[in-house]
C-alpha cells in the first residue's frame, strides 16, 4: 500500500500507414472503476514500435484486488487489454482450519494461511488455545514456516484429545508473522472414534467403489479395443 505500481505498454503498428494513439489506464476493483490515467496521444510509424513507461499511483487505493484496463483510440478503431494486480498489506489471513477431532488420540490440527504481502515473511506459526467453559485444557504451537509474496501454507500442530471429553469447545488461533499478528475464536468439536460396525460400513462402502471403478475401467477398454 502506497508503493506506485509501474507500467510498460508496448505498442506495435502493423499497418501500412502512420497511426496516432490515445491511451488511457482504467483501475477498477471488484465493484468500481477507482482510477482513470490519461495518456498522451502519441505517433506510430508503419512497422514501428513504441514502448511507453510509467507509474499508477495508489495512495488513495485500498489493499486488494484490482483490474488494470488499457484501452486504445486509433482512426476509427478501439481496442483494449486487460491486467490484474494486488495491492498487499503486512498481514497472514486465516483461511481455513480443523475443527472435527477423534477422541483418545493425538489429532493433527491444520490451518491453512494466505499472505498478503508482496514481500517474504520469514517467521510465520500458529499458538493454539482449547479451553472448556473457560479453562485451558490443551495448548500447543505449530513449527516455523516461510511465506513467499502471496503464497497460501498449512500450518500443522498436533491436539492432544486423549483426556477431553466428547462434546464442543473453543478454540482461540494466534498467528504470529514477525512483528504481526492476528486472532480467530472458533468452535472444535471432540467425537468419540467410529465403533466397529460403522468401520464395517466404511470399508465395504470403499471396496463397493473400488469395484464399480475397476468395472466401469475395464468396460471402457474393451469398448476402445473393439473399436
Amino acid at each position: 500500500k502506497g508503493e506506485s505500481v509501474p507500467y510498460e505498454i508496448t505498442l506495435n503498428n502493423l499497418g501500412t500507414k502512420n497511426i496516432k494513439v490515445k491511451p488511457e489506464i482504467k483501475i477498477s476493483n471488484q465493484s468500481q472503476a477507482v482510477s482513470l490515467l490519461e495518456l498522451e496521444e502519441i505517433n506510430i510509424s508503419t512497422k514501428k514500435s513504441k514502448i511507453l513507461n510509467g507509474q499508477i499511483d495508489t495512495k488513495t487505493l485500498s489493499p486488494g484486488n484490482y483490474k488494470a484496463v488499457l484501452s486504445l483510440s486509433y482512426e476509427d478503431k478501439k481496442d483494449k487489454i486487460e491486467k490484474e494486480f494486488k495491492i498487499g498489506k503486512f498481514f497472514v489471513e486465516i483461511l481455513d482450519y480443523s475443527y472435527l477431532f477423534e477422541k483418545g488420540k493425538i489429532n493433527p490440527f491444520r490451518i491453512e494461511v494466505e499472505s498478503k504481502w508482496n514481500t517474504k515473511i520469514n517467521r510465520v506459526y500458529a499458538d493454539i488455545a482449547i479451553t472448556d467453559n473457560g479453562n485451558i485444557v490443551g495448548q500447543f504451537k505449530t513449527p516455523f514456516v516461510e511465506l513467499e509474496p502471496w503464497e497460501r501454507k498449512n500450518l500443522t500442530g498436533y491436539f492432544d484429545a486423549a483426556s477431553l471429553e466428547t462434546k464442543r469447545h473453543l478454540a482461540n488461533i494466534r498467528i504470529f508473522f514477525d512483528d504481526g499478528t492476528d486472532t480467530r475464536l472458533i468452535a472444535i468439536y471432540v467425537q468419540n472414534p467410529p465403533s466397529k460396525e460403522t468401520m464395517f460400513y466404511i470399508i465395504i462402502g470403499i471396496s463397493f467403489l473400488i469395484s464399480l471403478v475397476a468395472i466401469i475401467s475395464l468396460i471402457l477398454k474393451n469398448r476402445n479395443l473393439r473399436r
